[in-house]
């Protein structure tokens, strides 16, 4: 193994950990810690690891650093339970007027 050959898998490992720049989320990330405040429930668009869109509506509880990325932590009408969404995977974000209809103790 040559130096180089070192300084290249150094570089791929140490990669795996850098923070994502979330400078062009900022607008939503400001929505998001405005619903997370006020306990408003959003629907949103989630781009799921398979590029495949999502529906949820979710009552939204903090915003989350973890391992490079920032998550959205909530309970969700999807699972009817806790969800933790990446940030950087959500579309779109709308607030809603009501609570939807959910099983007893969700809310």
């Amino acid at each position: 193994i040559t130096v180089a050959d070192e300084r290249q898998a150094a570089k791929e490992f140490a990669s795996q950990f850098r923070a994502l720049d979330y400078e062009r989320h900022q607008p939503l990330i400001e929505r998001l810690e405005a619903a997370c405040a006020s306990q408003t429930v959003i629907e949103l668009l989630y781009e799921t690891v398979e590029r495949e869109p999502i529906g949820f509506v979710l009552l939204p509880e903090r915003l989350a650093y973890r391992n490079g990325a920032l998550y959205l932590q909530g309970l969700s009408t999807v699972y009817e339970d806790a969800s933790l969404l990446r940030v950087d995977r959500i579309r779109s974000v709308e607030p809603l007027d009501d609570r939807p209809e959910l099983a007893e103790g969700l809310w």
